[in-house]
C-alpha cells in the first residue's frame, strides 16, 4: 500500500469515529502492524499473513476495494 493511500484510509477511519489504533484493537491486529501498513508501505512489495489479513479486513469494512484502491464516497452512494 502506498503511503498517501494509507493516510487517506486513516482519515476515513477517523471520520467513522475510530482510528487506526482503535480499528486494530477491535479487529485483533497489533496497532504497530496496522500503522506500518498504513503509514510506511508495509506489504507494498510482499505481504505476509498479517498484512493480507489487514487488507482483507479493510476490504470487508469498505475502506478499499479488491485492487487496494480507496473506495470514494461517491462510489459508496451509487
Amino acid at each position: 500500500m502506498q503511503q498517501n493511500l494509507g493516510k487517506k484510509i486513516a482519515v476515513e477511519m477517523k471520520k467513522r469515529e475510530t482510528g487506526p489504533v482503535s480499528w486494530a484493537k477491535e479487529n485483533g491486529f497489533h496497532r504497530r502492524t496496522v500503522n506500518e501498513v498504513l503509514y510506511h508501505g508495509l506489504g507494498s512489495k510482499r505481504g505476509g499473513r498479517a498484512t493480507q489479513a489487514i487488507f482483507a479486513k479493510l476490504i470487508e469494512d469498505g475502506y478499499i476495494d479488491e485492487d487496494h484502491q480507496l473506495i470514494e464516497e461517491e462510489r459508496k452512494a451509487s
